[in-house]
């Protein structure tokens, strides 16, 4: 007699489970967050000198500039706009509007030194903001923006005002400005912007 022998087989299926990374130690909206005071840190450094900046993608840009002179008393001055493109000219202006006046004099040794100018690529521009009642005002080129599709530029002329305790004169004063800027085809505009006294 034969003993019959069974043999039982167990069918075993081996399943790969992905098990997902651990979570951050801090939220989503925190990572956000960071990020978004990265963009704004460099939004601020990128502004901290504004003709640096390339705009080409809006078709302009910043373009650098340096004061030559400034002063209070410019209204013998023929226009408030007037582009130098020659040495001739920038001794015209200023005979036309005099070095007597002490402040003139001050403001023109403080910036008036041209150094090296080259009238073939660059140029001088008298800007001047408009005739105001008393002293104690001022004129500042902030900036020079130049167009690339028009080939047009303007300059955004800060007038400060006198502090509201301040004991001015009471003269009309015409504050002006004269930067250097590279040479271009035509003459700007004029943006005028007003500080608030303080």
């Amino acid at each position: 007699m034969v003993d019959a022998v069974v043999s039982n087989t167990i069918d075993v299926k081996v399943v790969w489970v992905r098990v997902p990374p651990p979570a951050p130690l801090y939220p989503k909206f925190i990572r956000l967050s960071s990020m978004s005071i990265a963009l704004f840190v460099l939004s601020l450094v990128a502004q901290t000198n504004p003709r640096q900046v390339d705009h080409s993608r809006f078709g302009a840009y910043f373009m650098n500039f340096s004061t030559v002179w400034q002063g209070v008393y410019g209204g013998s001055a023929p226009k408030d706009i007037i582009v130098m493109r020659n040495s001739v000219q920038w001794d015209k202006l200023r005979s036309q509007i005099g070095l007597t006046d002490d402040e003139n004099k001050k403001m023109y040794e403080l910036h008036g030194s041209l150094g090296a100018m080259d009238w073939t690529t660059e140029q001088l521009v008298f800007l001047r903001s408009g005739t105001e009642r008393t002293g104690g005002y001022s004129a500042k080129a902030q900036k020079v923006l130049y167009f690339r599709t028009t080939q047009s530029w303007k300059v955004t002329l800060l007038v400060t005002p006198p502090p509201k305790d301040a004991l001015t004169t009471d003269a009309l004063t015409n504050p002006f400005v004269v930067i250097r800027t590279r040479r271009t085809q035509s003459d700007p505009t004029v943006e005028i912007v007003r500080a608030k006294p303080k």
